[in-house]
């Protein structure tokens, strides 16, 4: 399986403040409106999981798997035509 790994960025904010905002999925409706028109729909949201509607890849609903506050926020997809885990450390 493929592994991609991103470039560790800083923030200026509080850890705390950061995993307060990622760890809540229902903030992703505040960034409903800057998806791609017609290539990625946010169908569902709550709390702890996410629905997108991917043109052409289909549902795709991403759940967050393990939470360790001010530290670490774990996905895994619930609908995925291939295995996806992501992880945000802080």
């Amino acid at each position: 399986m493929a592994e991609y790994v991103s470039e560790v960025k800083s923030v200026a904010a509080p850890r705390s403040a950061v995993y307060a905002k990622l760890s809540d999925l229902s903030n992703l409706n505040a960034l409903a409106e800057m998806l791609p028109e017609g290539k990625v729909n946010l169908t569902a949201v709550d709390s702890d999981s996410c629905t997108l509607s991917i043109n052409p890849v289909g549902q795709i609903t991403l759940r967050i798997a393990e939470r360790k506050p001010d530290n670490l926020i774990r996905f895994e997809a619930d609908r995925s035509p291939i295995p996806l885990d992501a992880h945000i450390q802080l």
